[in-house]
């Protein structure tokens, strides 16, 4: 299929408007000389003016200003070199003078006529296009009224169904609140219309949540999630969880708020923060530790107080259980890998006790209890504990065990009897010496 650019398109219709006029013209020529020379009948003028016009008016201004020069060729050669009438000279000027101008002025009606019929052509077109463009608009303007009509309806359902707060202002000002707005901070819509968002916060907020809206009228951003905390109606303070976003409303730019009642959720992170300062508090002076090894991720979980419990204050390790592993003393390492590789395996003895090497050479004794959790096979998946250093109280075992070596060694080698006695009056230690008979009864007779 042959496509033509608009240019093309016009020099292809001024082409034809010539060829129109030079056919229209030779056609009447030749109808001429057809009657002239069967019928002997002389119709110049009506011919060849016929062209003229059927030119114009098929195809404009220029094709019938050349029709109009071609007749004029051919009436004045049909007179002159057809019929010999060249001899009077005056007549036949005045005949082509008369032709000449009743050609223009068929022109100049043909073209005025068809210009016009072609403005009231376009003008008709044009109402038709725009009757047919108003009823478009028209069909549109219904279309995007019942549109919003419809968004609206589902914009209230959605926002008066919702357990969410919904706030929708302009700057600081409430212009909408749905009915759980109204139920989380107390006020009714029309008492939250007449205040400003700020004035809902907490007195510690109000200035921040002023700060934000004036930064917010400026262009700048602001977080679009955060938390504050209200005084209710009641004078109760809730916290609350803020989602923001700007659209438009009623015709201009506002922010709407959607906030959720996450009191209970800060309160509970509130006694969790709590109980976690407390257990850190009681590891640290107990100088006990909690851990979580993750068995499938491999992802280990420390308390502060167990990560010290291995590497004293180098917090550069406790990423790795190989960590763990290069902490534990040479002598002991080998005999508390097989021990937990007999936990993972089958079960067995959850406690232990072993020793460590902190960065710094000094040695401590940490005394151990694991859990294995295991999944529907039975294959391990996580393992947690506590582990308590009982360095001090093995040094004071120590130093009680040789206080009574050199208590028994100091006992034996007196030469007198010592023999010490409870509040009872039995004797519940006593040397050898005391036992010899000068000194009465031995310790076994008075216990006896």
């Amino acid at each position: 299929m042959l496509i033509l650019n608009p240019l093309e398109a016009s020099e292809r219709s001024v082409l034809v408007g010539y060829a129109v006029a030079v056919l229209t013209v030779a056609a009447a020529f030749a109808a001429l000389l057809l009657m002239q020379t069967r019928w002997q009948a002389s119709a110049p003028v009506s011919l060849l003016l016929a062209a003229v016009i059927v030119t114009t008016w098929l195809a404009g201004t220029k094709p019938g200003a050349l029709a109009t020069a071609l007749a004029i060729l051919a009436f004045t050669y049909y007179y002159v070199g057809l019929t010999g009438l060249s001899g009077n000279a005056p007549i036949q000027a005045i005949r082509l003078l008369s032709f000449t101008t009743l050609a223009c002025y068929v022109v100049w009606i043909t073209a005025t006529e068809r210009g016009a019929a072609e403005s009231l052509r376009r003008a008709h077109d044009g109402l038709q296009r725009t009757n047919e463009a108003l009823r478009l608009e028209n069909m549109e303007r219904r279309r995007t009224e019942e549109q919003l009509r419809l968004s609206e309806a589902k914009f209230r359902a959605l926002t008066e169904s919702a357990s969410a707060a919904i706030f929708i202002r302009h700057g600081d000002r409430i212009s909408y609140a749905n009915p759980a707005a109204s139920a989380i901070t107390g006020y009714s819509f029309e008492e939250l219309r007449a205040m400003s968002f700020s004035d809902t916060g907490h007195p510690d907020f109000q200035n921040l949540l002023r700060a934000r809206a004036l930064a917010r009228q400026k262009g700048e951003l602001v977080p679009v999630r955060y938390e504050l905390k209200i005084v209710t109606k009641a004078g109760e303070e809730r916290w609350l969880g803020f989602t923001e976003g700007v659209f438009e409303f009623q015709g201009t730019p506002a922010v709407v708020s959607i906030a959720f009642d996450i009191t209970e959720r800060q309160r509970a992170e509130e006694a969790l923060r709590k109980s976690e300062r407390l257990l850190r508090e009681a590891e640290e002076l107990g100088h006990t530790g909690s851990w979580e090894h993750d068995l499938v991720s491999g992802r280990i979980v420390n308390t502060p107080e167990n990560h010290r419990l291995f590497f004293g204050d180098d917090d550069s390790k406790g990423a790795r259980l190989e960590d763990y592993v290069d902490a534990v003393h040479p002598d002991d390492r080998a005999y508390l890998t097989a021990r937990r590789e007999k936990l993972l395996a089958e079960g067995g003895p959850r406690d232990i006790e072993f020793r460590v090497i902190w960065p710094d050479g000094s040695v401590h004794v940490l005394f151990g209890l694991a859990t294995i959790v295991r999944d529907r096979s039975g294959q391990p998946v996580r393992a947690y504990g506590t582990n308590i250093d009982i360095t001090e109280r093995k040094r004071a075992e120590e130093a009680v065990r040789d206080s009574r070596q050199l208590l028994d060694l100091v006992l034996a080698t007196l030469p007198v009897g010592v023999a010490v006695t409870d509040r009872a009056g039995d004797i519940v230690l006593a040397n050898e010496a005391s036992k010899r008979p000068r000194y009465g009864r031995c310790p076994a007779d008075r216990r006896a």
